[in-house]
């Protein structure tokens, strides 16, 4: 079972025009994967997403099979990117990347990783971009998945804790 790295956040560069309008250029991929080449040749899974003050919010998450740097600026990629910096107009760009080990392609965890992150991501943003992966379940656990107002029972904050969503 393989263990996946997490690296960023990575700030990403941006042109402004002078409506203050921002938008990610081509050319703006390239230089991030020139600062950051070590990561280029990588698979895995990346979010992308906006830092506002202390904070991030979720825009989008995707996966990379043949290698960031291939896959991560790609003009449909550039496009969800540039729809978020319109939607969220507060705040700068930024990457996460969940790395598989080594130079590993396994596709199979890199989907499951994918669609684990989708779903995850939703719960905190339900506005992002994806399309995919990210239906409702058509269930819920009181306290746990659920919305859930006033203090949880001492069983839903156990299972909570376990699950680690209390973090």
């Amino acid at each position: 079972m393989p263990t996946l790295d997490v690296e960023g956040p990575y700030e990403v560069k941006f042109q402004s025009n002078a409506r203050g309008t921002k938008r990610i250029e081509a050319a703006d991929g390239r230089e991030f994967f020139e600062e950051w080449e070590g990561l280029a040749g990588h698979c895995g899974c990346y979010i992308f997403a906006i830092r506002s003050g202390r904070g991030i919010r979720a825009a989008y998450v995707g996966k990379a099979t043949k290698g960031f740097g291939r896959e991560v600026f790609a003009v449909d990629k550039l496009q969800k990117y540039n729809t978020a910096l319109n939607i969220w107009d507060h705040g700068s760009p930024v990457l996460l990347f969940v790395v598989m080990p080594g130079r590993s392609t396994s596709s199979k965890v890199i989907t499951d990783v994918e669609e684990y992150l989708i779903r995850s991501v939703k719960r905190a943003c339900p506005d992002i971009l994806n399309k995919h992966h990210t239906g409702a379940d058509d269930w819920d656990i009181s306290g746990v998945t659920a919305d859930h107002r006033g203090r949880l029972s001492q069983p839903e904050a156990a299972l909570s804790r376990l699950l680690k969503f209390d973090d």
